[in-house]
């Protein structure tokens, strides 16, 4: 470590003219100050580059790393800092990662850039870092992928395979749909949910569970604002707040199915474990109720009603009629 807090000091000289006091320096700023490179400044903490050490000053970060202008002007690139000690020690590292791929897990980033796993690293490029999410899809029929130049029948896919399954990092290499785009899309909460909803077959169904929305979102990002979305969760302050959330990164209406029928159920509503509070209801009487209530709705309790394929068709056709984005 020592030889890149010299090395950091010294290119701090190169680009500044001066450094700063510090404990760990010491040693360092007594050794430049012998050899005549640094005089003290004005600031009490300060330490000025002598003009005519500029030259001494490049020589020694010559004979320390050889490639010093062009790792300098590496870190700078990525949004590390050259002055930073530790981010000379971790450029080995960086560099390897970097040559090797086109994607780096952002965990791994935070890792070998010294930010460790709970902290957010400085960013390099929008499309390297990634959290490696699934995408899930029922897709529609006659959907086409465009991906890498080349044309995929994903609803042939998911029909062999009971839906369509792509990681983010394939994902990031789609350009966008050909052929018959969906009426409209249905975001689900819950797994059981997602799976087992009668096949609808002009609407793409995505699994959403919870938080973990943002590969629905980059679905969504992907149709035009003319495909009509709906959120289908649970009827409880969480599940509300998920399609609010969605909305918001998708930049869409607002919008959840509520079964028709959902009031012969009401005899399974829950109490539920957070307040309503302020979530939106939006003048809907079930939530209106639920919400006077204290009470809320798995989806899954409906999920087995002879009805739903159909009830969920007719709303989305309702939404599809009024032209509604």
């Amino acid at each position: 470590m020592s030889e890149n807090i010299e090395i950091a000091i010294l290119y701090r000289l190169y680009k500044t003219a001066f450094c700063v006091e510090s404990n760990r320096t010491d040693v360092l700023r007594e050794r430049f100050h012998t050899a005549g490179w640094i005089a003290k400044g004005k600031n009490r903490l300060r330490w000025d580059l002598i003009p005519s050490a500029v030259e001494e000053v490049q020589a020694r970060l010559d004979v320390l790393r050889p490639s010093w202008r062009e790792d300098a002007n590496y870190l700078i690139r990525i949004n590390k800092n050259p002055f930073n000690p530790a981010d000379w020690a971790a450029l080995p590292a960086l560099q390897r990662a970097v040559s090797r791929k086109k994607y780096i897990n952002r965990h791994n980033w935070r890792a070998i850039s010294g930010a460790g796993p709970k902290h957010q690293p400085r960013r390099v490029s929008l499309d390297i870092l990634t959290k490696d999410w699934l995408l899930r899809v029922r897709p529609n029929e006659g959907l086409l992928a465009v991906m890498s130049g080349m044309e995929f029948d994903v609803y042939k896919i998911a029909t062999q395979w009971g839906e369509w399954v792509i990681p983010e990092r394939a994902w990031l290499e789609v350009s966008g749909f050909k052929g018959k785009l969906p009426n409209a899309v249905l975001t689900c909460e819950n797994l059981g949910a997602y799976i087992d909803i009668p096949p609808l077959k002009d609407i793409s169904i995505i699994y959403s569970p919870g938080n973990d929305f943002a590969p629905a979102v980059e679905f969504l990002k992907m149709l035009p604002l003319s495909v009509p979305w709906v959120h289908f969760g649970d009827l409880d302050p969480r599940g509300i707040e998920i399609a609010s959330l969605i909305a918001q990164a998708s930049l869409r209406p607002h919008r959840v199915y509520i079964p028709s029928f959902i009031q012969e159920y009401w005899d399974l509503a829950h109490k539920v474990r957070s307040k309503w509070g302020d979530i939106p209801c939006n003048g809907n009487p079930i939530l209106n109720k639920l919400k006077a209530n204290g009470r809320g709705m798995h989806q899954e309790r409906v999920l087995l009603d002879a009805r739903i394929g159909g009830d969920i068709a007719d709303f989305l056709s309702q939404v599809v009629e009024a032209g509604e984005s």
